[in-house]
């Protein structure tokens, strides 16, 4: 899930260029595809959204309680996307960033990974990217993003949490410049769209 200053970011960012827009944030921290797809009625199409922007796939993989199949995700996107196009909604889907994978490893069991957690979500950016291409809805690399600028950086970086920028050992997060950085790709793209 997105920090509420993604909402807020977003939310400001468009009143900059004069657009009047209600900014709702559904995400819920924690949750995977499954979970979103079971609340999507009530805590997003309940809204009649114009435009959703989702950004899914980091607990599917990452979170060793509850971890999903490629399959079993792509699976959900897909009906995620479907239900919202069939809701009338634009979609954005957004691959998830990647992860500093010490701090990960301290709070999830490292044997239940049978790939190194970058190579898990870069698999998901490309899912993300083949449901947006089929569906015909729009994408934004985040991963890709993040990758950019060598982030994150274990103990370095400002927009993954760690104990240097937000004294939580997580790696996996974003700190409030993070979830900037992604609320300002997200304006730039929702920019070019208008």
């Amino acid at each position: 899930m997105m920090h509420r200053a993604f909402q807020l970011v977003v939310w400001l960012l468009l009143g900059l260029i004069h657009i009047d827009a209600q900014v709702i944030n559904a995400g819920i921290a924690g949750n995977t595809s499954t979970q979103l797809l079971a609340r999507i009625e009530n805590d997003v199409l309940k809204h009649k959204p114009d435009l959703v922007i989702v950004m899914v796939g980091t607990n599917d993989m990452l979170n060793s309680r509850r971890m999903n199949t490629y399959k079993q995700y792509s699976s959900n996107l897909s009906e995620i996307v479907n239900k919202l196009k069939q809701n009338n909604a634009q979609v954005v889907l957004l691959a998830p960033p990647p992860v500093d994978s010490i701090y990960l490893f301290e709070r999830h069991d490292r044997t239940e990974f049978k790939e190194l957690p970058n190579v898990k979500l870069d698999s998901v950016r490309h899912i993300v990217a083949r449901t947006a291409r089929k569906n015909q809805v729009y994408f934004i690399d985040i991963f890709q993003k993040f990758q950019d600028l060598n982030l994150p950086k274990h103990n370095e970086d400002v927009f993954i949490m760690n104990p240097n920028n937000s004294a939580y050992r997580d790696g996996v997060h974003p700190t409030r410049l993070g979830n900037f950085f992604v609320a300002e790709n997200v304006f730039n793209f929702l920019r070019k769209m208008i």
